[in-house]
């Protein structure tokens, strides 16, 4: 084929791009503009509510724009479609399964109330602040556990555009966006052919995570800065791009994750730390550890009162064991299944020994969490309406359950392909970089919170859709899966027997 010709292709190649992409930008801004007018909870006026959904979907087209100029995507209409379902998801949980059973007693609290989440806190916290200043309130910031970050970001949202809880959900989407996209930029320079990767935009969709992407949670900020983490960190690895800019992307990156959660960054960078110190030459590994240190130890200092306190609370091993120690006695005295119940009593770390030998037990059970109870109370979900009446709370918690059953069952799926990916670990760095980056994080989190931690399964569940893609692509899962999906049925029937 002549040069002229192959011009010509990629000339309208790109235009049939351009043209499906403004189709597709256009279409989705239908539903996604009728959104606010179907809000029937707290605003300023349906004006501004128009004006900030129209922003978010307007900067969610420039993210996709940018990350089309970097490589990451490919074909930019399957993504802006699936940003504007995902809206439309954010919107309904937002609505039904959070502000219809909360409002108007529980959807914000000045202290942790049975039954609710740490982030109806953080709401309040930040609806104080836009609503009095930050300069009286600075306090504030700090009034829970490692609350600067998801309490400056909520504030941040209120005092620009006013109270409402769906902007929330609404930039939380966006940070979805740029999580999943990241996540994609980091497959893809790992491993050059993109559209392979394209099919990660629906992980945007997974419902556990979809769910605290409707509410103000710190999961959203920390999903999106871990993945970001791990992209500049894999364009450091295969030195794609100017070295200075990566390092100092993921400073910048690491002190906005520290400052929402530092256990997590301390994470990404613990998961990491071998591949860098391998394969980053000793200039740039001594500039990215300098300004690694600098700014987990600024944040360190900024993100508590008494830095020493929680550097010990998160570090001292022993506080930590006797932490999840009471986190199980309390569920003991409030009640819970008897399944649950004498998992814990098994499972639960009370020494070192303990924890290190029943490690890879206890993050099998967390990864799967509520496995075995996967199948809903269809009777207490066709009473859900009358719930909101007479049981505004049980309705609450109830709807916490259905996102965490239906994402246990697609990790379920998965599974087979994700054990085909790590074992394909063995063919290079490459892959031991994803597998670092799901075991590392995946036993810290899954032993040490093993009681409280389920929702935290969250911020892997994106990098396991990522590993089962690499299974498909790489490795092989036979008849394993079938293997597998037959212990999990025998598991299911034994539970209900038991």
């Amino acid at each position: 084929m002549s040069t002229i010709a192959l011009w010509h292709s990629h000339a309208e190649a790109r235009i049939r791009e351009r043209g499906n992409y403004a189709g597709s930008v256009l279409g989705g801004a239908l539903p996604v503009l009728a959104l606010p007018l179907l809000w029937r909870y707290e605003e300023p006026s349906k004006v501004v509510s128009l004006a900030v959904t129209a922003l978010v979907y307007l900067l969610a087209v420039m993210l996709l724009n940018l990350a089309q100029r970097a490589g990451i995507v490919s074909e930019r209409a399957p993504w802006i479609r699936v940003f504007a379902c995902k809206l439309v998801l954010s919107f309904l949980v937002t609505s039904f399964l959070w502000v219809a059973p909360l409002e108007p007693n529980f959807l914000r609290v000045s202290q942790q109330n049975l039954g609710l989440q740490d982030a109806n806190i953080y709401d309040h916290l930040a609806v104080r602040i836009a609503e009095e200043g930050l300069a009286g309130n600075v306090q504030l910031l700090w009034y829970t556990w490692l609350s600067v970050g998801v309490t400056g970001y909520l504030s941040l949202i209120y005092s620009l555009f006013g109270i409402s809880i769906l902007y929330v959900s609404l930039f939380n989407a966006l940070l979805s966006l740029a999580g999943i996209l990241s996540l994609a930029g980091a497959l893809t320079a790992l491993d050059a052919p993109r559209r392979r990767w394209q099919v990660l935009r629906f992980a945007m969709l997974l419902p556990f995570g979809s769910y605290y992407d409707g509410t103000p949670a710190k999961e959203p900020l920390t999903h999106a800065l871990f993945y970001a983490g791990l992209y500049f960190i894999a364009r450091l690895l295969v030195c794609k791009g100017a070295p200075a800019a990566n390092i100092l992307w993921l400073a910048v990156v690491l002190a906005l994750l520290a400052t929402v959660r530092l256990n997590v960054a301390v994470l990404l960078l613990a998961g990491n730390l071998l591949f860098l110190l391998r394969r980053l030459e000793p200039v740039r590994l001594v500039i990215l550890g300098t300004a690694g240190m600098l700014t987990l130890v600024a944040v360190l200092i900024w993100t508590s009162p008494n830095p020493e306190a929680l550097a010990s609370e998160m570090f001292n091993l022993g506080r930590r064991l006797d932490n999840t120690q009471m986190l199980f006695t309390q569920r003991v005295s409030s009640g819970d299944t008897v399944l649950k119940l004498a998992v814990g009593e098994v499972l639960t770390p009370r020494s070192v020994v303990d924890l290190v030998l029943l490690s890879p037990l206890r993050v099998g059970v967390w990864l799967f969490l509520p496995y075995p109870h996967l199948i809903p109370d269809f009777a207490r979900l066709a009473a859900m309406p009358e719930m909101l009446n007479y049981d505004r709370l049980g309705y609450f918690r109830f709807a916490t359950e259905l996102p965490a059953q239906l994402s246990a069952i697609l990790m379920i799926v998965l599974f087979p392909y994700v054990l085909a990916g790590l074992r394909a670990a063995g063919k290079g760095w490459r892959n031991w970089f994803l597998t670092a980056n799901l075991l590392i994080p995946a036993l810290l989190i899954g032993n040490l919170m093993f009681i409280m931690g389920r929702r935290y399964r969250i911020l892997l569940e994106p990098l396991l859709v990522a590993i089962a893609l690499w299974g498909m692509q790489y490795g092989r899962s036979g008849r394993m899966r079938y293997i597998l999906y037959s212990a999990f049925a025998l598991g299911l029937v034994a539970a209900s027997v038991y």
